[in-house]
């Protein structure tokens, strides 16, 4: 069936379609043992090479952008070799990150001939759209609402100042209990050392509350960052956003 088809197409003048068909024949043949058909498929295929179309596409290796012809990838290896197409308008399409998309119209006259394009560096796209994600010097909060802005950072700034609050009665609480230590032995303490051990607590519990108030603080000031709407958030429609 494929080499009725590629001879078909040799007879519509779609001589690299048929070469194609041709050569895919042939090792299919091969593989098959079909000695005749892949005889009869390289015969062909030698009577057509010399009258391809062919077009190469010449770009700096490093710079080359993705190209694709009538919609399928050209790939890495086709540059700088000619490549076998049908005589006629093809599309060429160039793109890469960051660039304009440029599309060529290919013509290909009847073979044998060879087209030769020098592909140009591609357009910075001004346009395109750069999404990233906020580095340390940017404010995570920029785009809200000056509400939400100020609810966010007091949130935040209490829970920096309830750290500091939870550090100090920690340091507090262990040079207490030192003063215990010398004061007590075992069960029993003097005057001292009873009243050491009740301010030791004090300050235990003190950093005990202020640390779990900045947790909460924190955690706080965290979800109001994420969820809070910004000023343009009700002209979005049909996504999510955070």
């Amino acid at each position: 069936t494929l080499l009725n088809l590629a001879v078909c197409h040799e007879k519509q003048g779609r001589t690299a379609t048929a070469w194609t068909e041709l050569s895919t024949a042939a090792a299919r043949a091969s593989q098959g043992g079909q000695r005749d058909r892949e005889t009869f498929a390289q015969t062909h295929m030698r009577a057509l090479e010399p009258g391809l179309s062919r077009v190469r596409l010449d770009a700096p290796e490093g710079a080359r952008p993705l190209a694709t012809i009538d919609g399928q990838p050209a790939g890495d290896a086709a540059w700088g070799v000619p490549i076998p197409l049908d005589p006629g308008e093809h599309t060429l399409t160039l793109s890469a990150q960051g660039k304009r998309t440029r599309t060529v119209t290919l013509s290909l006259p009847v073979g044998p001939a060879l087209v030769l394009v020098r592909v140009e560096p591609l357009e910075d796209d001004a346009t395109a759209a750069t999404a990233t994600s906020p580095g340390p010097s940017e404010d995570p909060l920029a785009g809200r609402t000056p509400t939400a802005r100020l609810a966010a950072y007091g949130a935040l700034g209490l829970g920096a100042v309830a750290i500091g609050f939870g550090s100090f009665f920690g340091i507090r609480a262990i040079g207490q209990k030192s003063d215990v230590e010398a004061h007590c032995n075992g069960s029993a303490c003097d005057p001292q050392g009873m009243q050491s051990q009740r301010d030791a607590h004090g300050s235990a519990t003190a950093a005990t509350i202020a640390f779990g108030a900045a947790a909460g603080l924190l955690v706080l000031g965290g979800v109001l960052v994420l969820v809070t709407p910004s000023h343009d958030g009700a002209a979005i429609t049909g996504a999510a956003r955070w």
